[in-house]
């Protein structure tokens, strides 16, 4: 999800559960959001779309995520664009020492309109429409939520729950913090024996 310089980035789909679903991806990555109604207040730099948007927001940044291979057709025919399916490894950095990865369906917009701002693999992650402010994702960033959520068993552990609570980034946390963080419970009695020794002997 796209961060805007400043401001607040607003959240705009049909359905309060699609926006819940994007508020929870907006504070895991600590980007200051909140939902779009009719008309976006003055500290809204981007709308983020789950959805072909109902309405135009103008003098505003638009990122479209497609709800499904329909949706992604009517995108693609406002924009005169053809669009095509299929399952994708998208691999995108999210820091100079990590990346994320998830295998999903994608959607390959593509016409004279369009331009690539991100890609990977070769597929374009992020395209723009030329001449607009208008920027499709070739991801269906909900249905990848749900379909990543269903896969986990457990609820996450309150220490993962915390992190992703902090205002600051993950990568500001100490490594040797970190690694302690999520560790096991047999883990973490080595691993404190080893930060206690490691004192003793800066000591």
């Amino acid at each position: 999800m796209p961060a805007p310089a400043d401001g607040f980035i607003g959240l705009a789909a049909d359905q309060n559960e699609t926006v819940e679903a994007l508020r929870r991806y907006a504070e895991f990555w600590k980007i200051p959001n909140k939902p779009v109604n009719k008309i976006p207040s003055t500290d809204v730099d981007t709308i983020f779309c789950s959805g072909r948007p109902e309405q135009a927001f103008d003098g505003k940044k638009v990122v479209i995520s497609p709800s499904g291979a329909e949706d992604a057709a009517r995108i693609a025919q406002d924009y005169g664009l053809t669009v095509t399916t299929g399952i994708r490894m998208i691999s995108l950095p999210v820091s100079p020492e990590a990346q994320v990865s998830i295998q999903t369906q994608a959607y390959d917009f593509q016409g004279s309109q369009i331009e690539s701002v991100i890609a990977s693999k070769g597929h374009a992650v992020l395209s723009r429409i030329r001449g607009r402010d208008t920027y499709l994702l070739s991801i269906d960033l909900v249905g990848a939520y749900n379909q990543l959520m269903s896969g986990l068993d457990d609820e996450p552990h309150p220490r993962f729950r915390f992190v992703t609570k902090l205002r600051g980034s993950y990568n500001l946390i100490p490594k040797f913090v970190r690694n302690g963080l999520f560790a096991t419970r047999r883990d973490l009695r080595s691993y404190v024996r080893r930060l206690s020794l490691q004192w003793n002997a800066s000591g």
